[in-house]
Order: structure tokens, then sequence, then C-alpha cells
């Protein structure tokens, strides 16, 4: 289900149940059953991660051809479950901000250890803060 810039999200008629079911179909994708029109996600984090790829094929950082080639390679490695369905997004989006030299894997890699730390170490109920330049704080060790 790659983002287009016909908003792919919503308008696809596979996600509407139209499509008939076997292969091809994203009947395996209940979670993304429609409720007034909208899909369902089961997290929000679901739904901003398909709409960062939108918005990033809206901008130009890459095609939509691209995304629904990164995207199937992504989904082809994992299993075939929504949880797995959602890790090759993120999957893809990394692929596709590394190639593209937009984020490089090593600076993903360190922000998430930075998330990782943050979160273990935040209390319960409070929010998870991550500093602007994690080096200065503290927040990563030094290489």
């Amino acid at each position: 289900m790659p983002p287009s810039e016909t908003n792919a999200v919503d308008s696809s008629p596979r996600l509407r149940g139209e499509a008939g079911r076997g292969a091809g179909s994203l009947d395996s994708l209940a979670p993304l059953a429609q409720r007034d029109g909208d899909p369902v996600f089961e997290e929000a984090w679901q739904a901003q991660a398909l709409a960062m790829a939108d918005c990033m094929v809206k901008a130009g950082a890459f095609t939509a051809t691209d995304w629904a080639e990164a995207l199937g390679i992504a989904v082809r490695a994992e299993n075939d479950t929504t949880a797995g369905y959602y890790r090759a997004v993120l999957a893809a989006l990394e692929t596709l901000l590394d190639t593209g030299g937009t984020l490089p894997a090593p600076e993903v890699e360190t922000r998430r250890d930075a998330w990782a730390r943050a979160y273990a170490n935040t209390p319960h109920g409070q929010p998870v803060e991550l500093s602007c330049h994690p080096r200065e704080s503290g927040d990563l060790a030094q290489p």
C-alpha cells in the first residue's frame, strides 16, 4: 500500500474491501478495516509512519515507485502479520532515507539508541524527552 500523490492510504479500493479475496488483496491487514471511511490502525505510530512516507513522496524525497519497491522488499523479509507489515514500513523508510542521503543509517541508529535510553530513564507517566544535541547533553556515549 504505497502512498502516492492520490493519498492511497484512504482511497485504495483494496482497503475499502472492494477487491476480491486472494492473491494481492490486503485482507490480511484486517486492522486497516474502515471505520467511518477511514483506515483503523492498531497504534498511532502506524498511521504516522505511513503519513510520513506519503509526505516524503509528495516532497520529492523519493518517488512513489521507489517507496513501493522498498516496501515490497521489506514486506517480503517480514512475517505475514500486521506487526510485520509495520516493521517493513519502518525498514523501507529507513532504507530510503539512508540511500537517498537524507538520514544515514548510523544517525538513525544513534537516535534510536538515544530514544531507548531516554525511554528507559523516564519515570512512568512522564513524557520522554530527547535532547536536540544528544552528544552535548550526555544522552549518548561519546564514540
